[in-house]
């Protein structure tokens, strides 16, 4: 890694590396560049592609923290030894496939106190209360474990540790609340919650044994959960006997109808099994007859096989004679190219000259665009017309199918290791491509431009477009715009859903499409706004949106509330607000999109005049030297081996052809050494 070295020179004391998604195989190469950082307590190396890690890692001596999860390590015992050769490693994060895996690991690294971001305590209290405690309290927590590992709980009926010790600890109290009455009844209670506490946990792990069915393992997980619960309530109830009879006997009989309605609700799940148990057996019988059908298929395709073997020889003859004739067509074709070939010569000295007027109107050197350039500047007509100015509609589908052809063709050019074209220079190719005459390119090229420059103003897929062309924007942002409306619909959902959580999927998904084609509310634009900006902006913009765009509907001719009743007059006053505030949808998200632009123009201001300085002839384009004059220019720090490194990265074919576009994406993504921060944020100023 060429981070590490340069790193060491800057930084020699730095306590954390973070070489997550570096695409790391292996850490061997790394191990001499590491070892130089004497106080390295953290190494993250997550997302990297390790099977395993060096065996002795014993140089590390300062590291406490090591992030190996979401690699390719397929076995702990590959990475085990290098693991137990670090002397202070006490937190570890790795991808683990088990309940099993987890305790090998934590018996094997004993130091270690934190595993995957929780206590090691945590995994190690079932296995010390087993060693500590009676057969039958083994038997117990070995139940407990077994539903833990089981998996077929969710964490709302897990019958877990923490589960047992609330219950203890509540059956506690009430003890303490009984000996405050009748200090004699303190070891029956003892006894009868031990005595309990075993019965229960026995039943439920005679259930896991028997290995059966996993919704009913739910089911009993929940009945035992329901009957430690009832060890505390039956000492609550006798306990408010005691103290009032008559208080006390009620509190009993609509206890007993609680459990009476849970006992029918565990019976009616139970009985489910039967119903169960038929339908697998019905679907045993589809495999059969499956099966059944599968041979009689296998015995016909045995038969399919057997009469293509006999039509084989048939083939081959067919195949032989196709190639014979085939060799005597291609004879023939070759005979008659040479005899085209005579006749083409005889009508190319016949017209020579034709031939060279034509060859000086469009030589093979012809460029669309620049000839495009020179004719909208040049010609009269355009420079009072400015082209046919398309619809609205019009425009907006031209510029999808430009894009459509741009990406494609930016697809093809990384296949083929070629050069990228600017969005203007591949507009000019495009209409070529479609339309081929002189005239039509020009008339359309010219309707475009006209056409973008009217609407702009009103509609902002237009306006990106626009600065795209112009290189003023990189193509890359059009994808952003898109996330915006995306994000927008999507939060308007979730709000909806919020409002609404008694409606169906289907009911949110009309009023989607129904707030999309009309108004939105106050409070779900506010909501929206203020989820997808920060506090700052989210302010502006909802101060700009209440001066700018939003509409009062409020009828001003409101009808008499004193000869209404009070639920008209209330019906009425709903009505206002919510028809108060309210904003066109479209309108809305035209208002974000503007918003974006003008953030995005704004951040690339200083680099737009930094690239114009170095693109002399304004083309879009610069070649190496051009590129190096760039990264001078800006003048952050880069030494030699970082502008070629960065060199390498936007042109890695040596064409000489550096798009605006490229030089944005690249700079947009690319730190500035030591300070990690991105290289167009620091141009931009932010």
């Amino acid at each position: 890694m060429d981070e590490l070295p340069q790193l060491l020179r800057h930084n020699p004391n730095i306590q954390t590396i973070n070489l997550e998604f570096s695409e790391i195989e292996s850490l061997d190469p790394l191990m001499p560049w590491l070892t130089q950082f004497a106080r390295l307590k953290e190494l993250l190396l997550f997302g990297n592609r390790l099977e395993t890690l060096p065996r002795d890692m014993s140089k590390l001596r300062s590291l406490e923290k090591l992030d190996i999860s979401n690699n390719l390590i397929s076995s702990i015992d590959t990475i085990l030894p290098g693991l137990l050769s670090l002397p202070s490693l006490i937190e570890l994060h790795i991808t683990l496939q088990d309940f099993s895996e987890e305790q090998f690991l934590l018996n094997k690294l004993t130091s270690l106190k934190n595993l995957n971001g929780n206590a090691v305590e945590k995994y190690r209290a079932p296995i010390a209360i087993q060693e500590e405690e009676s057969e039958d309290e083994k038997d117990i927590h070995k139940s407990l474990l077994a539903c833990q590992s089981s998996g077929f709980f969710s964490e709302d009926t897990t019958l877990n540790q923490e589960y047992l010790e609330k219950i203890a600890g509540l059956y506690d109290e009430v003890r303490a609340m009984w000996v405050r009455e009748d200090k004699s009844k303190d070891t029956l209670l003892a006894e009868d919650f031990d005595e309990g506490l075993k019965k229960i946990m026995g039943e439920l792990a005679d259930v896991l044994k028997d290995k059966r069915q996993e919704y009913l393992v739910n089911v009993y997980s929940l009945k035992a959960k329901f009957d430690l619960a009832m060890l505390c309530q039956s000492k609550l109830l006798d306990l408010s006997v005691k103290k009032n009879d008559k208080l006390g006997k009620k509190l009993k009989e609509s206890n007993e109808l609680l459990v009476q309605v849970f006992k029918e609700t565990i019976n009616n799940m139970m009985n489910f099994e039967p119903k169960v148990n038929k339908k697998i057996s019905n679907m045993k019988n589809q495999v059969q007859h499956y099966q059944k059908e599968s041979e009689e298929v296998v015995e016909a395709a045995d038969q399919l096989q057997k009469e293509a073997k006999m039509h084989k020889d048939t083939k081959e003859s067919i195949i032989k004679h196709f190639q014979e004739e085939r060799e005597e067509l291609l004879a023939e074709i070759e005979s008659l190219k040479e005899e085209n070939k005579k006749y083409l010569d005889t009508i190319i000295r016949h017209s020579k000259s034709y031939a060279d007027n034509a060859i000086s109107a469009r030589s093979d050197d012809y460029k669309p665009e620049e000839d495009t350039r020179k004719y909208l500047a040049n010609s009269p007509s355009l420079s009072k017309q400015n082209g046919k100015i398309l619809s609205l509609r019009q425009i907006k589908e031209v510029i999808e199918e430009i894009y459509a052809s741009k990406a494609k063709f930016d697809e093809r050019c990384a296949e083929g290791k070629m050069p990228r074209e600017t969005m203007e220079e591949h507009m000019y190719n495009y209409l070529n491509k479609k339309y081929g005459l002189k005239n039509l390119i020009l008339e359309w090229a010219a309707s475009i431009i006209a056409s973008v420059k009217k609407y702009a103003q009103e509609d902002n897929d237009v306006a990106v477009f626009g600065l795209i062309l112009k290189n003023e924007c990189d193509e890359e942002f059009r994808f952003v715009q898109l996330q915006v409306r995306k994000t927008a619909s999507e939060l308007l959902r979730i709000n909806l859903r919020n409002k609404f959580p008694f409606k169906s999927a289907a009911d949110i998904g009309e009023m989607v499409n129904e707030r999309m084609g009309g108004f939105l509310a106050e409070d779900e634009w506010n909501e929206i706004v203020r989820f997808m900006y920060n506090e700052n902006d989210a302010e502006f913009i909802i101060e700009q949106l209440y001066s700018q765009k939003v509409k009062d509907e409020v009828s001003t001719d409101r009808p008499n509330r004193g000869k209404m009743s009070r639920e008209e007059a209330n019906i009425v006053r709903e009505k206002e607000k919510a028809l108060k505030n309210r904003i066109l949808f479209n309108e809305f998200v035209n208002f974000l999109l503007d918003f974006q632009l003008r953030g995005h123009q704004k951040f690339l201001g200083n680099f737009i005049k930094v690239f114009r300085k170095i693109d002399t002839d304004s083309d879009g384009v610069l070649n190496e030297k051009e590129f190096m004059k760039l990264l001078a220019t800006i003048n952050l720090g880069f030494v030699e081996s970082d502008c070629y490194r960065l060199l390498q990265m936007v042109d890695p074919f040596d064409n000489q052809n550096i798009t605006f576009s490229e030089c944005v994406a690249l700079l947009s993504t690319e730190l500035i050494p030591v300070e990690n921060v991105p290289i167009m944020q620091r141009i931009s100023g932010d």
